[in-house]
């Protein structure tokens, strides 16, 4: 019940908004365990769906019988010998040479665990993706959530207007404070006052 009051408070109307949405958009980033994936930081390539073994990119067997003969006897015998069938290729794995199966087992098992990982990264993607289109203003999603882009790129683009503010914030902050340092050596009567709206504007900075 937490996380979902903590969702319906964490909405970003502007880029005054951005350090309480940016904290709660790491947090589930790192709960998803795709935070690696989205930081600008890191280029780490997104994970891609994997590719199905194909049956018929595994050699055929060719059964031929043989004619043998005891070197003891003369009675003689037929034997099966499989080879690989050239002309081609298997449809399913009881055509395919015993070692062109037990390489496709192989691969196949390989495939279904790398496509589960896979999965799970595309449900934690989808999962993060509604919070985000959920939590931002109508705005926000037009200048900055453009369609077709990833929540990497999304959360680059996001982070740049939040530090625009920041950084006008500074220098606002910056120039309040020369201001008020300039009224407190004028008037040493008012100093308790002029304490005060500092401590306003060191807590808006």
């Amino acid at each position: 019940m937490a996380t979902e009051q903590s969702t319906s408070l964490v909405i970003y109307k502007g880029p005054k908004d951005w350090d309480r949405f940016k904290g709660e958009f790491q947090s589930r980033a790192y709960a998803f365990d795709i935070w690696d994936f989205i930081d600008p930081d890191q280029d780490d390539p997104w994970p891609t769906r994997p590719k199905e073994p194909e049956i018929s990119s595994y050699p055929k067997k060719l059964v031929r019988q043989m004619t043998t003969r005891a070197a003891s006897s003369s009675t003689e015998g037929t034997v099966q010998v499989e080879k690989v069938d050239l002309t081609g290729h298997p449809t399913n794995t009881l055509k395919m040479i015993t070692e062109g199966k037990q390489a496709y087992t192989q691969d196949f098992a390989a495939y279904t665990y790398k496509d589960r990982k896979y999965e799970t990264f595309r449900k934690s993607v989808s999962e993060l993706t509604k919070w985000v289109l959920e939590s931002v203003s109508p705005a926000i999603k037009k200048t900055s959530l453009f369609p077709g882009k990833n929540l990497r790129e999304w959360y680059a683009k996001l982070a740049e207007s939040g530090k625009v503010y920041d950084t006008r914030l500074l220098i606002n902050t910056q120039r309040e404070y020369r201001e008020r340092l300039k009224q407190a050596s004028k008037s040493g009567k008012r100093l308790d006052e002029w304490i005060v709206r500092w401590q306003k504007i060191m807590a808006q900075g």
